[in-house]
């Protein structure tokens, strides 16, 4: 069965965040010492007439034997917040390549504000900085700020603790992207399924080794002259964005088509592809009820870093389902008790019923959150 798209209604609002200096930024931590360095900054979004208040802080920590690199994402005024919140980290780089760097999402339902919460670990973008050469152009960092607002009352966030394999398209050349211009004149058609597709070899030599050889084999045994190669094990719509792929490292609507792509991607062995794709399906497929058919095309495609997704994405939801005592209302609110007794209501809620042997509670049965009195205090930068 296909996997179904989790549609929900959300307003998407990109901030970039442009942090200058860098290097004098980053020769300010000091790895004799416990240092810790926090350039804050704010920002607006807004939707429905309704302008939301923002902060972002970087946070660099090096210590003699550990080096973090910390974003941190919040609202600046969380009491005037109604909505659940995802906030996704880009690092933009001289190409402007895009890389995901980590997320965060946050239910801004009272005046709770507790950074411990809603600090984003990101040990990518150390990795980011200590591999990518063009990361800071005129000594700047780009980071890009994705805030997706949920306008749904009860929606299914994405999952948060995201591994993704950053790579840039580095077989992408101008001349590809030439072709792409010209590309009704190419020297072989790849038929499928009577749709007929101009492709150029050279291309094919370049960036898909698997369809090139296809196209060897068909020449080797028919002649050069014979010119059209036809493909029975794919379809005409999701061919077409392989195509797209190849003559442009893109794929314009990916998240719709990502389950069919990944197979097609595996097929063709376009690893930078497969990686989009696992991306596509972890932030927009993947849910506590399907992770059992996802592990399935994991393996399936050979797809590691969804599979990797989807197995921490198990063990999380099997280790607080069976070290604590796990409760859930009717609209699906997990409560966990403690082994003190103490309550706390789950990140998340189980949206497609509640599992074989979790008690059913009443609604009122869960906690009210804690609030935070003296926050404005203890962070003054957020006011």
């Amino acid at each position: 069965m296909p996997l179904k798209k989790i549609e929900q209604n959300v307003h998407k609002f990109v901030y970039t965040w442009v942090i200058k200096n860098v290097s004098h930024l980053l020769s300010g931590v000091d790895s004799s010492t416990t240092t810790e360095i926090q350039v804050a900054h704010k920002f607006s979004s807004e939707f429905e007439s309704c302008v939301k208040k923002w902060y972002v802080r970087l946070m660099l920590v090096k210590m003699e034997v550990l080096e973090l690199i910390n974003l941190v994402f919040d609202a600046r005024y969380p009491a005037d917040c109604k909505n659940h919140v995802t906030c996704n980290f880009y690092v933009v780089d001289a190409d402007e390549n895009c890389f995901f760097v980590g997320r965060k999402n946050r239910k801004f339902d009272h005046a709770l504000l507790d950074l411990y919460y809603n600090q984003v670990s990101s040990c990518a973008l150390l990795t980011l900085l200590k591999t990518r050469n063009n990361l800071f152009p005129n000594d700047e960092m780009t980071l890009r700020v994705e805030i997706i607002t949920y306008l749904d009352e009860n929606p299914i966030l994405p999952f948060e603790y995201v591994e993704y394999f950053n790579e840039p398209d580095v077989d992408l050349s101008d001349f590809i992207l030439k072709y792409k211009c010209r590309q009704n004149d190419g020297d072989v058609i790849i038929k499928v399924k009577d749709i007929e597709f101009p492709v150029h070899k050279t291309v094919l030599e370049t960036r898909c080794s698997v369809l090139y050889k296809i196209v060897a084999r068909h020449e080797q045994m028919f002649g050069s002259n014979n010119n059209q190669v036809t493909l029975t094990n794919i379809e005409p719509d999701i061919f077409k964005r392989v195509l797209e792929f190849i003559y442009t490292g893109q794929v314009e609507d990916l998240d719709d088509y990502s389950e069919n792509l990944l197979e097609a991607a595996s097929e063709y062995k376009l690893i930078r592809l497969i990686r989009m794709c696992e991306f596509s399906i972890v932030n927009c497929y993947l849910t506590f009820k399907n992770y059992n058919e996802v592990e399935k095309l994991a393996i399936r495609c050979g797809a590691s870093k969804l599979l990797k997704n989807v197995r921490s994405l198990k063990f999380m939801m099997d280790k607080e389902m069976s070290l604590k005592d796990v409760s859930c209302t009717p609209s699906g609110t997990i409560i966990i008790t403690n082994p003190n007794g103490e309550k706390s209501v789950a990140g998340y809620k189980l949206e497609n019923g509640v599992p074989e042997g979790v008690k059913i509670v009443p609604e009122s049965s869960a906690p009210t959150p804690r609030c935070e009195k003296n926050i404005i205090e203890r962070y003054p930068y957020l006011s």
